[in-house]
């Protein structure tokens, strides 16, 4: 985890993120042709508007999560960066999957799969 102090509206605040949501964070503000602070502060005040608002690390990891899926919909050439360092931050052997294994087959899969299925 990263901790990562801005000021957002004249005030002092920070947040804590995993290297990869920032490195994609400061890749969306990029693609934006926003600072990194003032793409927090937007999320900020979006956050700060709804009825129960999550915590701010929360709503800047669904930024970047809504921003990944709208990219992967509607690609265009201005979320290059957005997707690029995706590709860099988030390799397969990182986000484990194991070369080899065959997802489909996966006994733990399948009985975790059939466990939901019962609750």
């Amino acid at each position: 985890m990263k901790k990562i102090s801005v000021s957002l509206q004249g005030h002092r605040t920070s947040f804590s993120l995993e290297p990869e949501f920032l490195a994609l964070l400061k890749a969306l503000a990029e693609t934006r042709g926003l600072s990194l602070a003032h793409l927090v502060g937007q999320v900020d005040q979006a956050r700060l508007s709804q009825l129960a608002p999550a915590n701010l690390s929360s709503a800047l990891r669904l930024c970047v999560l809504r921003a990944l899926a709208d990219a992967c919909l509607h690609p265009t050439d201005a979320v290059t960066p957005l997707l690029e360092a995706l590709n860099q931050n988030f390799g397969r052997q990182e986000i484990g999957e194991v070369e080899g294994a065959d997802p489909v087959s996966d006994p733990v899969s399948d009985q975790d799969a059939n466990r939901e299925q019962t609750l």
